[in-house]
């Protein structure tokens, strides 16, 4: 079993995309300004939320973190909170914890904390996940946006109000749409060969964490 790790920001302004929206018309000025405009705030209030799925299609609940994640507060998420969990659901020993490239995922500190608690065997250390390849994570490639597009359509009047959202969207998931995104995993392009090869000797199921 395979677990993955990401984060993500949210902030309370209203998310848009200028690349994927589109509108048709013969002038802008047909378009309403609510549309053609989506206003910004300079330094809009965020939340970060670390978040943990698996490739059997359930959904753990999410972590929010204050501030920026550091290697201690991301080391006592992991120790306290998330292995805790996946040691319940999935028994000791049954899931390989992986992450990208994040400096508080790579510190010296981290990589030996796992290295204690899970063995080598038990997850991807920083020379396994290639640099620059959201493309590998399921929730960079499909939940994140999925949630982003729901949850942040409009303006949040608070951090609570933010979260609240994303955490509704969040459990909105379906098991068959997060197994069905998790199964193209394996087969995405720009995996690398020693991913295939740690992906072909793993067990059958595979887990996403991520951080919002």
């Amino acid at each position: 079993m395979l677990i993955f790790s990401d984060e993500k920001i949210f902030t309370v302004d209203a998310a848009s995309n200028s690349r994927s929206t589109r509108y048709i018309a013969r002038q802008p000025e047909d378009v309403e300004p609510a549309v053609r405009y989506t206003g910004r705030t300079k330094h809009p209030a965020s939340a970060m939320m670390l978040s943990v799925v698996g490739s059997d299609g359930k959904i753990f609940p999410p972590y929010w973190v204050n501030g920026t994640l550091q290697s201690p507060q991301y080391k006592n998420i992991l120790a306290h909170k998330v292995f805790l969990v996946l040691d319940s659901t999935y028994g000791v020993g049954n899931w390989v914890w992986t992450q990208d490239g994040a400096p508080c995922h790579t510190s010296m500190d981290i990589q030996q904390y796992l290295e204690r608690k899970l063995g080598s065997n038990g997850f991807w250390s920083k020379k396994i996940w290639p640099p620059n390849s959201p493309n590998l994570n399921p929730l960079d490639y499909f939940v994140w946006s999925t949630v982003e597009t729901k949850a942040c359509s409009n303006y949040h009047s608070s951090v609570a109000a933010l979260k609240q959202s994303v955490e509704e969207e969040w459990n909105n998931i379906s098991a068959g749409t997060l197994k069905s995104v998790c199964s193209k995993f394996p087969g995405l392009r720009g995996a690398s060969l020693l991913m295939a090869e740690f992906l072909r000797k793993a067990s059958t199921k595979v887990f996403f964490v991520s951080q919002l």
